[in-house]
């Protein structure tokens, strides 16, 4: 996982060439699949479902899927550390946070679920179109990976990210 000094740069650039997506919400947009799911994971993971990515566009998919759903907590110690996924009342995705379960955890009456990566296709799979819940989760994400929310996924950050196979389980 790179260092957070280094994020707020840009890195530099990935060696791999991602297709552009031209396909639905996202036609003539010029993004590529590793910016789509940082931006709205519950399309991209609506259209996986659907297979509706085809060609080369399909292979990209599958490898993108497979990461997002196994993505290292990063700067913490990744064998003690454990993603703690909030879900609201309604069975949403609310937020998650990251907790030592060695040291004491309390959740409270809150619903809960308990991982080893941060999976952008939890609020897909809680509840399907749950874009409330997907903007929360990369909200989180960003502040994990940034330090701060208000940073701008752009084309090469997100690419980058998906090209360094150090985040992912």
């Amino acid at each position: 996982m790179k260092k957070v000094s280094v994020l707020f740069g840009e890195p530099p650039r990935s060696p791999l060439k991602w297709t552009i997506v031209n396909l639905g919400k996202f036609a003539d947009k010029k993004m590529s699949l590793p910016q789509i799911v940082l931006t709205d994971p519950d399309w991209f993971f609506f259209m996986a479902d659907k297979k509706a990515f085809t060609g080369r566009l399909a292979g990209e998919a599958r490898d993108i899927a497979a990461k997002a759903q196994k993505i290292r907590i990063p700067g913490k110690s990744r064998k003690r550390w454990k993603v703690l996924n909030y879900i609201t009342p309604e069975g949403s995705f609310s937020h998650f946070d990251m907790f030592d379960p060695q040291a004491d955890c309390h959740t409270g009456s809150a619903r809960v679920r308990i991982t080893d990566f941060i999976d952008l296709s939890l609020p897909h799979r809680l509840k399907p179109y749950d874009k409330k819940g997907g903007k929360a989760l990369i909200k989180v994400l960003k502040f994990e990976l940034y330090g701060r929310t208000a940073i701008r996924l752009t084309k090469g950050r997100c690419e980058d990210f998906f090209a360094d196979a150090s985040n992912f389980g």
